[in-house]
């Protein structure tokens, strides 16, 4: 459901509206937007109370769906005062033990991998290096408890304060994350789609980190490219299935075209906008021991 439309920014302003009406004066509402990956902005609300120095951040776009589904903005509202009742202790117990000194970012720090094309705006803001039509771009654990994993962007002020570089980022990061996320390579025996038939008489494997999440940047630890080169036997294509984990099938003579458009067709009828990582796909050659990007031919 596209949110770009007046009928969604009136939902928001009514929204916010009922919240500060049902909350009263004991809270502080504070709204605010983020821009997620891929450019996704998320319209967020906290409800801040007395002299707390955190509060839960909902976001509303989550909301929309209710609300054309039939679900009046003041039920709405009710909803979002009550979540945020129930995970106040919860952020308050959090936020007390939060450590932000420089040590514990440095042995934190890790690095995603994200699109370039997709990200322009947030790449001016913030350090990043590229990487063919990718961003490497940084990031800390912020918390970690049973499933649940947090974490901050990395800003170009933040940095400063630091007194880092991106080249320091990078030195610090390349080291962290194989050992914050270690690399999981699983084979599949069948992928949806066209290449179905063509993968049941070779290796595919999916590889991601051990927590499913973000494991498109496994692509970018040492040696990887070489220990797939030995799996697959020889060369091999890298297909972006999403910035969580990409797919990788040996070069068997299989068409790039076909694959690119396999790729490019997921990314617009399986995905969320914010886990597209690339349309484009990815040959390494054990011949040249380079990886190169394939991009699906365009309409003259």
């Amino acid at each position: 459901m596209k949110e770009n439309s007046e009928a969604y920014e009136q939902f928001v302003n009514e929204l916010t509206d009922a919240i500060r009406q049902a909350a009263g004066k004991e809270y502080l509402v504070i709204t605010r937007q983020e821009r997620k990956n891929n450019s996704v902005v998320l319209d967020g609300v906290m409800l801040q109370r007395g002299k707390e120095r955190v509060a839960p951040n909902i976001y509303l776009n989550h909301y929309y769906p209710k609300y054309c589904s039939g679900e009046s903005v003041e039920e709405i509202a009710e909803q979002i005062i009550a979540l945020c009742e129930e995970k106040r202790e919860e952020i308050n117990s959090l936020a007390a033990r939060l450590d932000f000194s420089e040590a514990y970012i440095r042995e934190h720090l890790y690095y995603r991998l994200v699109s370039k094309e997709r990200n322009e705006e947030l790449l001016q803001e913030i350090p990043h290096r590229l990487y063919l039509n990718l961003a490497i771009v940084y990031y800390w654990v912020v918390y970690e408890e049973e499933e649940q994993l947090g974490s901050i962007m990395m800003t170009g002020a933040q940095m400063e304060r630091m007194g880092w570089t991106e080249e320091d980022l990078m030195r610090i990061a390349e080291q962290n994350t194989p050992q914050l996320f270690p690399m999981s390579a699983r084979g599949i025996e069948e992928i949806v789609g066209d290449l179905l038939l063509q993968c049941q008489n070779f290796p595919v494997l999916v590889i991601s980190n051990d927590r499913g999440i973000n494991g498109a940047a496994c692509l970018m630890y040492p040696g990887v490219l070489e220990q797939l080169k030995e799996k697959m036997k020889g060369s091999f294509y890298i297909l972006p299935s999403s910035i969580h984990e990409l797919i990788v099938i040996p070069d068997n003579g299989t068409s790039p075209d076909r694959l690119c458009e396999m790729v490019y067709c997921i990314n617009r009828t399986q995905l969320p906008q914010e886990d597209i990582l690339s349309d484009a796909v990815y040959h390494y050659s054990e011949v040249t021991g380079e990886l190169q990007m394939i991009e699906m031919e365009k309409d003259a």
